[in-house]
């Protein structure tokens, strides 16, 4: 008999709620981006001025000497500038940033997700968040604050599934394995936080599956000899955000059926 109410529920809409707002916002930005692309190439293709914007990075000495306490500014020589020339091009490279970095934080949340289900269903079956302390040995119990992310979350949440997580992951509609996909969304996400969107070709394992998996979710992401670019349009980000949810949604249904709760909410 399954229960009423489901606890992992809330979870899953707070989830969906926060990643969709993510996505409307990113797609006002594409939109606006959009629009000026071909508003400027349409009114201002022969303007006498051919520069748009132009910045330059100025600095200050904080511990050079400053007279009558005026900062003294020092002009490091860096510009940029964006012109009609690479209007087009500059924006872009701006929606592609701006797509990348709602991933990344789209990625968060659902990380965030995973350890809610987990510390949820630690409640049911406390066992499941014991760990041993690398320092001490000892059994410790992981707490909301203290649960880990990345693949060690995915990890708690696979061994805790009753070995449904690998039984969905063999046999769902799209072929997608979960541990493969986690893999591939963990290298992207951290390449767009901290290598500027720019990861090795070996931080991805070199198979036919894994190529393939990387082209379904990144198709306008150029792979080059050694290295791979992250390039996301605003179709690109809404199709992820899809498939992230529908993960998630994934990993709510295998927790909900091991604890004989309803899962079947979107009827």
């Amino acid at each position: 008999m399954e229960n009423s109410e489901n606890a992992f529920q809330p979870h899953l809409e707070t989830f969906f709620t926060s990643i969709n707002s993510l996505k409307t916002k990113s797609s006002h930005v594409e939109g606006l981006l959009s629009r000026s692309m071909n508003d400027y190439e349409k009114n201002y293709k022969d303007f006498p001025v051919k520069t748009l914007s132009f910045t330059a990075l100025i600095i200050s000495d904080w511990s050079g000497e400053h007279p009558g306490n005026w900062v003294v500014r020092k002009h490091t020589g860096i510009i940029d500038s964006i012109t009609l020339d690479n209007y087009r091009d500059e924006t872009k490279k701006i929606i592609s940033f701006h797509c990348c970095s709602t991933f990344a934080q789209c990625f968060e949340r659902l990380s965030s997700f995973l350890k809610d289900i987990a510390i949820e269903n630690g409640r049911i079956h406390p066992e499941t968040l014991n760990y041993s302390d690398k320092s001490t040995k000892e059994i410790k119990i992981y707490n909301r604050q203290t649960i880990p992310g990345g693949d060690a979350i995915f990890d708690i949440i696979k061994a805790s599934s009753d070995g449904l997580l690998m039984k969905y992951s063999k046999e769902n509609v799209f072929k997608i394995k979960f541990t493969e996909f986690w893999k591939v969304i963990s290298v992207f996400r951290h390449s767009i936080t901290h290598s500027s969107s720019i990861f090795p070709v070996n931080k991805i394992p070199q198979s036919i599956y894994y190529n393939t998996l990387l082209q379904y979710l990144f198709p306008n992401t150029e792979i080059h000899q050694s290295n791979i670019h992250i390039i996301l349009e605003f179709g690109d980000l809404s199709k992820l955000v899809s498939t992230l949810a529908e993960f998630a949604f994934q990993i709510f249904k295998i927790y909900s059926i091991k604890e004989k709760m309803e899962w079947d909410i979107y009827k």
